[in-house]
């Protein structure tokens, strides 16, 4: 399953001066996490759980906010100034795909995904992937402390973000219990639109019990 990043407070910032860059939309170094167009990205997973009648159940959403770093890695990169270099890290001001001229044709964030992952393991989909991103949600939700069943349905949008490693390999970076609901693009509006929309449905219609 998708494993916590090991240190990854003091990691990430290393591993993102180790992406390549070059021609080829997705590349890697030495198994190393996954670059796009030579800028480091995550998997934004949003995540809805519902405590009904003490029970806790929940759903993933079958799209994702996929956000990469705003520059591409330069090579030489201890030749390069701390602004150059906090510009490969994903942050506020990221690119969305359809700010990349190698995703912008992709529709949606999963299908830039499954692109992204066919790309480096030749794999038809993303399947592999997204059964551990699963596991990954599953995992971490069922970690969840009872609560006292008292008729009430509460519910919590999450959104999972996750890097991928040179095997699409999913590892999970953090759990964020306030996702930014501000669309930053019209692609982005779109995005929250069918998010709030399958989260009414989900908690209005029942999401999948926890096993």
């Amino acid at each position: 399953s998708a494993a916590d990043l090991p240190n990854a407070a003091h990691a990430r910032p290393a591993l993102l001066g180790l992406l390549s860059k070059g021609a080829h939309p997705v590349q890697s170094v030495g198994g190393l996490f996954l670059a796009a167009d030579g800028r480091a990205f995550d998997v934004g997973v949003y995540v809805v759980a519902v405590r009904r009648a003490g029970h806790l159940e929940y759903a993933v959403f079958d799209d994702v906010l996929l956000r990469f770093c705003r520059e591409p890695y330069v090579a030489a990169s201890e030749a390069v100034g701390p602004a150059a270099q906090a510009s490969w890290i994903v942050d506020d001001a990221y690119r969305a795909l359809w700010d990349l001229p190698a995703l912008k044709a992709t529709p949606t964030g999963r299908g830039a995904l499954r692109a992204i992952v066919a790309a480096a393991t030749g794999a038809a989909d993303d399947a592999a992937t997204w059964a551990e991103i699963e596991r990954a949600v599953g995992r971490t939700l069922a970690a969840v402390p009872p609560a006292p069943a008292d008729g009430l349905t509460r519910f919590e949008l999450l959104r999972y973000d996750f890097v991928l490693d040179g095997a699409a390999k999913p590892y999970l970076a953090e759990v964020n219990s306030n996702p930014n609901l501000q669309p930053t693009s019209d692609g982005h509006a779109e995005l929250l639109r069918r998010v709030l929309k399958w989260v009414w449905a989900s908690v209005t219609d029942g999401a999948a019990p926890l096993p």
